[in-house]
């Protein structure tokens, strides 16, 4: 099952998901989106495609955030540390910032967290 299921080019991204990543993102209830930038926001329309419902966007500082996105409440990931068992964090930033925020958010205790780039 290694074909591409989905592949969708947003704004010069491009989000590749397989079938195993969507039957991985689809056993969880709340899935979350950490950044609310442009590859947070082209995984957001890639799951709308794929009818996979996000739980909130989540960023480390809501400041310089938009509240909402398509309807999606953004919220500083802090916030959302309640639900560090039973969540998917899926990684929406570059790769460059994996090695800094997957650290940072296995210590806050977050169980399953996906990258997709």
């Amino acid at each position: 099952r290694a074909l591409i299921s989905n592949n969708f080019k947003s704004n010069g991204l491009n989000i590749v998901l397989n079938c195993e990543q969507i039957d991985h993102i689809k056993k969880f209830e709340k899935v979350i989106i950490y950044g609310a930038g442009k590859i947070g926001n082209s995984i957001l329309r890639t799951f709308d495609r794929l009818q996979i419902a996000i739980f909130a966007f989540a960023v480390s500082d809501t400041q310089n955030n938009p509240n909402a996105i398509m309807g999606n409440r953004v919220v500083n990931i802090k916030d959302l540390q309640s639900y560090r068992e039973e969540c998917l964090i899926i990684i929406g930033l570059v790769p460059v910032n994996y090695s800094i925020i997957v650290p940072e958010l296995e210590d806050m205790g977050f169980k399953n967290i996906m990258t997709l780039l």
